[in-house]
């Protein structure tokens, strides 16, 4: 037996809520520690994967996978933990803050963050920017998958209650873009921007990225962050133009 089937060994499936709440999870991320019970819920909430690598209660890396979308995360700072947790997956996408060894880098991710209380809150918005209601998920969905193909609904069901807020920009009755925050425990994540190819260069995303800033700054959030894709060159731009600063680096990584 090889090393790599012995640290195999140690990955279980968690199935519950409770054995989530069971968990001794540690320091898993530089950026992503507060949010991973969040995640582990919503993964289980949604029909995916949560496996942990670990022995008792002690948890040193997680991988929750999304079946449907064919993407996964992990969180690990041991390349050992890191690698036997991708080791578990082909035919995904799976994105790492630790390098993983022997794989294909398929793209970079900066990660930016923010002190919403640092930054200068006024912006004169050139879109209506509202949050959204539980009526416009059909439309967001259908957002959604015009532009990215594959998308699993579930993921939306409580997006505008608990944790997830999400904006849209309305113009003239239609939802044109719409993008979500994820806050737990004064830490507010930014993620899934998307605006609809017709009303892009509108400022549409620059709108979004203020509204949620000013709500993340009302709300009382200490810190934002958001991981962008270093080929998504809108974003870092209005990212970078209202103030983030690139605090590191997540790899995405695919298997064939």
């Amino acid at each position: 037996m090889g090393a790599g089937d012995h640290l195999t060994e140690s990955i279980r499936s968690v199935h519950t809520n409770e054995e989530v709440n069971s968990l001794d999870i540690g320091d898993l991320s530089d950026f992503f520690n507060p949010f991973l019970r969040y995640f582990l819920r919503e993964t289980i909430r949604c029909g995916g994967d949560v496996q942990v690598f670990g022995s008792g209660r002690e948890v040193e890396g997680i991988l929750i996978r999304d079946i449907s979308e064919k993407a996964a995360s992990i969180f690990a700072r041991s390349e050992n933990v890191a690698n036997a947790l991708f080791s578990m997956h082909d035919h995904i996408s799976i994105f790492s803050e630790t390098p993983v060894e022997s794989a294909v880098e398929k793209e970079v991710y900066n990660i930016y963050v923010a002190n919403p209380v640092e930054l200068d809150p006024t912006h004169k918005f050139t879109n209506r920017i509202r949050m959204a209601t539980e009526k416009d998920l059909p439309a967001i969905a259908a957002l959604v998958r015009g532009i990215y193909g594959v998308m699993d609904g579930r993921w939306f069901t409580f997006a505008p209650h608990g944790e997830e807020k999400c904006f849209v920009a309305e113009i003239e009755g239609t939802i044109a873009g719409a993008a979500w925050n994820t806050t737990v425990s004064g830490h507010c994540r930014f993620h899934a921007l998307s605006v609809s190819p017709p009303y892009r260069r509108m400022a549409i995303g620059t709108d979004l990225w203020h509204a949620r800033m000013l709500w993340a700054r009302r709300s009382g959030a200490m810190q934002v962050l958001s991981e962008i894709s270093e080929r998504n060159l809108p974003s870092m731009a209005i990212a970078e133009k209202g103030g983030m600063k690139r605090a590191g680096q997540m790899f995405c990584y695919h298997k064939p």
